[in-house]
């Protein structure tokens, strides 16, 4: 049974036309990945994606996620952050934003109102930028007071 909605499956085979024009086919493995990756919303390593898919049973190589990865990045649907002295990757929609990145869990949320956009830069022409917050989620603050209730930041 597909399981993927109308929105997800249309999201995915226009990746897929992406990926097939730097000669990577979407196997049908390989899709199983990519939409397990895109739903996560976590920073993961390749070795977690790469477990994450045998663990459900999916048969994939760790140099074919790796590979994915590459790619996935070249076309800027993928993103390389460090977490803990990690790369991790996230998926990344095409639209410009940016990311709050939570420091305990790798939760991930995007933030697509720019306010860089509009900052005076002078004579300097700006082409392009990043900024990524990281920090504590909502989830985690409260187990973060839950275990440390002085309210000092714990490490």
């Amino acid at each position: 049974m597909d399981t993927t909605t109308p929105n997800m499956a249309e999201h995915l085979e226009a990746i897929g036309r992406r990926l097939r024009q730097k000669n990577m086919r979407l196997t049908q493995p390989r899709q199983q990945v990519l939409e397990a990756f895109l739903n996560s919303r976590r920073l993961q390593t390749p070795q977690e994606i790469f477990n994450n898919a045998r663990e459900q049973g999916i048969n994939i190589g760790l140099t074919t996620v790796y590979r994915m990865l590459e790619s996935l990045s070249e076309l800027n649907l993928a993103k390389a952050l460090l977490l803990h002295g990690e790369i991790r990757y996230i998926f990344c929609p095409p639209e410009h934003h940016h990311h709050l990145i939570c420091n305990n869990c790798g939760l991930v949320e995007e933030v697509f109102n720019c306010p860089v956009v509009q900052m005076p830069t002078g004579s300097f022409k700006s082409q392009s930028h990043q900024l990524d917050f990281y920090g504590l989620c909502s989830r985690c603050q409260v187990k973060d007071t839950a275990l440390n209730p002085s309210g000092e930041a714990s490490k």
